[in-house]
Protein backbone atom coordinates (compact mmCIF):
# COMPACT_ATOMS: atom_id res chain seq x y z
CA UNK A 1 0.00 0.00 0.00
CA UNK A 2 2.50 2.68 -0.75
CA UNK A 3 0.10 5.13 -2.24
CA UNK A 4 -1.08 5.16 1.40
CA UNK A 5 2.68 6.73 2.64
CA UNK A 6 4.01 8.28 -0.67
CA UNK A 7 3.99 12.54 -1.79
CA UNK A 8 0.82 13.45 -4.06
CA UNK A 9 3.49 15.62 -6.03
CA UNK A 10 7.45 15.00 -6.36
CA UNK A 11 9.83 17.70 -8.66
CA UNK A 12 13.04 16.64 -9.72
CA UNK A 13 15.84 17.36 -12.89
CA UNK A 14 16.96 13.88 -14.60
CA UNK A 15 19.09 13.98 -17.04
CA UNK A 16 19.12 17.61 -17.77
CA UNK A 17 14.99 17.76 -17.61
CA UNK A 18 12.34 19.23 -14.92
CA UNK A 19 10.30 16.18 -14.23
CA UNK A 20 7.09 16.26 -12.05
CA UNK A 21 4.75 13.15 -10.70
CA UNK A 22 1.40 13.97 -9.38
CA UNK A 23 -1.39 11.89 -8.13
CA UNK A 24 -4.30 11.75 -9.37
CA UNK A 25 -7.64 11.29 -7.82
CA UNK A 26 -8.21 7.53 -8.08
CA UNK A 27 -4.26 7.32 -6.66
CA UNK A 28 -2.24 6.30 -9.69
CA UNK A 29 0.91 8.18 -10.34
CA UNK A 30 1.32 10.70 -13.76
CA UNK A 31 4.79 11.15 -14.64
CA UNK A 32 5.70 14.18 -16.62
CA UNK A 33 9.01 15.73 -18.67
CA UNK A 34 8.98 19.54 -19.42
CA UNK A 35 10.87 19.69 -22.77
CA UNK A 36 12.71 22.69 -24.79
CA UNK A 37 10.18 24.87 -26.58
CA UNK A 38 11.74 23.64 -29.55
CA UNK A 39 12.20 20.18 -28.86
CA UNK A 40 11.52 17.63 -32.22
CA UNK A 41 8.89 15.74 -29.77
CA UNK A 42 6.47 18.90 -29.68
CA UNK A 43 6.31 19.43 -33.48
CA UNK A 44 3.92 16.35 -33.90
CA UNK A 45 1.32 14.38 -31.54
CA UNK A 46 3.89 12.33 -29.10
CA UNK A 47 0.02 10.43 -28.48
CA UNK A 48 1.22 8.66 -31.53
CA UNK A 49 4.88 8.07 -32.07
CA UNK A 50 7.47 5.54 -31.12
CA UNK A 51 8.36 7.10 -27.60
CA UNK A 52 8.86 4.09 -25.56
CA UNK A 53 7.32 4.81 -21.52
CA UNK A 54 4.47 3.12 -19.79
CA UNK A 55 1.27 2.76 -21.40
CA UNK A 56 3.00 5.59 -23.98
CA UNK A 57 2.37 8.91 -24.50
CA UNK A 58 -1.27 10.19 -22.49
CA UNK A 59 -0.40 13.74 -21.96
CA UNK A 60 0.88 16.66 -23.89
CA UNK A 61 0.52 20.48 -23.76
CA UNK A 62 2.85 23.19 -24.50
CA UNK A 63 6.40 22.18 -23.99
CA UNK A 64 5.01 19.63 -21.45
CA UNK A 65 4.69 15.24 -21.96
CA UNK A 66 3.34 12.73 -19.55
CA UNK A 67 2.15 9.29 -19.29
CA UNK A 68 -0.10 7.70 -16.47
CA UNK A 69 -0.33 4.74 -14.44
CA UNK A 70 -3.95 4.93 -14.65
CA UNK A 71 -4.76 1.82 -16.95
CA UNK A 72 -6.57 -1.16 -16.92
CA UNK A 73 -3.54 -3.20 -16.65
CA UNK A 74 -2.50 -1.28 -13.56
CA UNK A 75 -3.77 -1.02 -9.80
CA UNK A 76 -5.81 1.94 -9.73
CA UNK A 77 -5.75 2.71 -5.74
CA UNK A 78 -9.54 3.82 -5.18
CA UNK A 79 -11.26 1.98 -7.97
CA UNK A 80 -9.83 -1.27 -7.59
CA UNK A 81 -13.31 -2.91 -7.51
CA UNK A 82 -14.11 -1.06 -11.21
CA UNK A 83 -10.62 -2.05 -12.79
CA UNK A 84 -8.81 -5.28 -12.84
CA UNK A 85 -5.21 -4.32 -12.58
CA UNK A 86 -2.93 -6.07 -10.48
CA UNK A 87 0.09 -4.04 -9.67
CA UNK A 88 0.13 -0.51 -8.01
CA UNK A 89 3.31 1.50 -10.14
CA UNK A 90 4.63 3.09 -7.00
CA UNK A 91 6.95 6.55 -7.36
CA UNK A 92 9.90 4.58 -8.15
CA UNK A 93 8.54 3.27 -10.58
CA UNK A 94 7.36 6.27 -12.21
CA UNK A 95 10.88 7.78 -11.75
CA UNK A 96 12.33 4.62 -13.51
CA UNK A 97 9.95 5.50 -16.44
CA UNK A 98 10.68 9.50 -16.39
CA UNK A 99 14.78 8.24 -16.62
CA UNK A 100 13.79 6.46 -19.25
CA UNK A 101 11.80 8.94 -21.06
CA UNK A 102 14.79 11.85 -20.57
CA UNK A 103 17.82 9.29 -21.81
CA UNK A 104 15.56 8.88 -25.33
CA UNK A 105 14.50 12.78 -25.38
CA UNK A 106 18.14 13.54 -24.93
CA UNK A 107 18.89 11.40 -27.70
CA UNK A 108 16.14 13.06 -30.06
CA UNK A 109 17.31 16.44 -29.15
CA UNK A 110 20.93 15.58 -29.45
CA UNK A 111 20.40 14.08 -32.74
CA UNK A 112 18.97 16.61 -34.24
CA UNK A 113 20.80 19.27 -33.35
CA UNK A 114 23.93 17.26 -35.31
CA UNK A 115 21.72 16.93 -38.26
CA UNK A 116 21.22 20.39 -38.70
CA UNK A 117 24.49 21.20 -38.07
CA UNK A 118 25.57 19.04 -40.57
CA UNK A 119 23.48 19.94 -43.38
CA UNK A 120 24.55 23.83 -42.14
CA UNK A 121 28.38 22.28 -43.27
CA UNK A 122 26.64 21.04 -46.19
CA UNK A 123 24.48 24.09 -47.66
CA UNK A 124 27.81 26.25 -46.68
CA UNK A 125 29.78 23.33 -49.24
CA UNK A 126 27.47 23.65 -51.89
CA UNK A 127 27.11 27.66 -51.93
CA UNK A 128 30.97 27.93 -52.08
CA UNK A 129 31.10 25.68 -54.60
CA UNK A 130 27.82 26.92 -56.61
CA UNK A 131 30.17 30.39 -56.16
CA UNK A 132 33.21 28.88 -57.26
CA UNK A 133 31.65 27.95 -60.74
CA UNK A 134 30.23 31.22 -61.55
CA UNK A 135 32.98 33.13 -60.68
Amino acid sequence: MDWMIEENYYEMNIEGYFCTIERQDLGYLCGYIHLSNNHIWLKSDCKDSSIVVHGGITYQNRNVIGFDCGHSFDLIPYAKDVYGGKEYRNVEYVIEELRQLAVQAYIEETTMNKIKIRLKIVKHKIVEYVHSKLL
